[in-house]
């Protein structure tokens, strides 16, 4: 998962550039960050914590997730 963990950091270094900007990490499907709904929701926790909005497009659970979006369609 090298790609996914730079695409991580290139997220946390843009929301550390830019602070008042919405950083948005969009995932196609649920595979690639977490293998069930407790890791996702760690994943979406994590970056929560650090302003990014993650957001899946792909189901089982697509949406956004974050502080005040838990999941909505987009």
């Amino acid at each position: 998962m090298p790609r996914f963990e730079e695409a991580l950091r290139i997220a946390r270094e843009a929301k550390t550039y830019v602070p008042r900007c919405r950083t948005i990490f969009t995932v196609y499907e649920m595979k690639r960050p977490g293998r069930d709904a407790a890791e996702l929701s760690a994943l979406a926790d994590h970056l929560t914590a650090r302003g990014i909005v993650l957001e899946m497009l792909a189901r089982p659970l697509p949406g956004i997730y974050g502080p005040t979006s838990p999941g909505r369609p987009t």
